[in-house]
């Protein structure tokens, strides 16, 4: 089953679990535990970034996610992005036309504070991410590599200038972006005359590069409807990018398969 971004559309109604905003030094973020979680049971962790002028309460009460995360026993971590000139949130990540914090030591906090706040499972965090949020993912996925977690990245990728290379070992990151996507092309575009989203088949060659791929990628059409390619003969990564036809869909596929396949 695949879900879209339309499930973000405020006023649907997901299960129902209270989610909690709390502060670390360098900002917030909020976190929904599942639904029928006991309170002592450790849980798996899914960090989920939100798009462009969205915000954590969004991403912890969108029923898609709520549902996957009640499926996989995973606490949903939502951080905050921060808001600019223009009152709209976004992330300071490289090539953003936004730099005003350390993302990667925000992140850090945020999984600091969890650690003290909830039980967890001795496993990677998953860190998922839609968007903007998605280039979030990449950025991270790039310079933390497998001693953070684990990575999947929806509709969003490097924006330029890209990273010259990317930390060894990569890990696990999985990608997904439609076809016809318009905000985020696979082309990428410019933004504002002075940045520039990248080319997302030119940005993956970095994680392959990166991970040591030599192998031609394999097809597999048959991840529900997704056109995959998994790189092969890679030392230090497990990467996959699947493609579909349409637009800028929040699309949970492969963050499924994900959270079911993670050790």
């Amino acid at each position: 089953m695949r879900w879209f971004w339309f499930l973000v559309v405020l006023g649907l109604v997901g299960t129902a679990q209270a989610a909690d905003t709390h502060v670390v030094a360098d900002g917030s973020y909020v976190a929904r535990p599942p639904a029928t979680w006991d309170g002592e049971t450790p849980l798996a962790l899914l960090v989920f970034f939100h798009g462009y002028s969205a915000t954590g309460e969004a991403i912890t009460s969108n029923p898609g996610l709520q549902r996957l995360a009640d499926r996989h026993d995973a606490l949903l971590v939502a951080p905050n992005g921060l808001a600019g000139a223009n009152g709209r949130t976004s992330w300071s990540h490289q090539g953003s036309p936004m730099q005003v914090r350390d993302e990667h030591g925000f992140v850090k906090q945020v999984l600091a504070d969890v650690a003290v706040r909830y039980p967890l499972r001795a496993k990677p965090p998953t860190f998922a991410g839609f968007s903007q949020g998605g280039s979030m993912v990449w950025d991270l996925a790039c310079s933390e590599g497998a001693a953070l977690g684990r990575y999947v990245a929806i509709s969003g990728g490097f924006w330029e200038p890209m990273p010259a290379a990317c930390v060894t070992p990569v890990g696990s990151l999985a990608h997904v972006h439609g076809t016809s996507d318009t905000v985020v092309p696979m082309a990428g575009r410019p933004i504002g005359g002075r940045w520039r989203q990248g080319d997302i088949e030119q940005g993956w060659t970095r994680f392959e590069t990166a991970a040591g791929c030599q192998g031609a990628p394999r097809s597999n059409a048959s991840l529900d409807g997704l056109r995959c390619r998994q790189s092969t003969d890679c030392a230090d990564g497990d990467l996959l990018i699947c493609l579909h036809d349409g637009g800028h869909d929040m699309d949970l596929t492969l963050l499924d398969r994900a959270l079911g396949t993670a050790p």
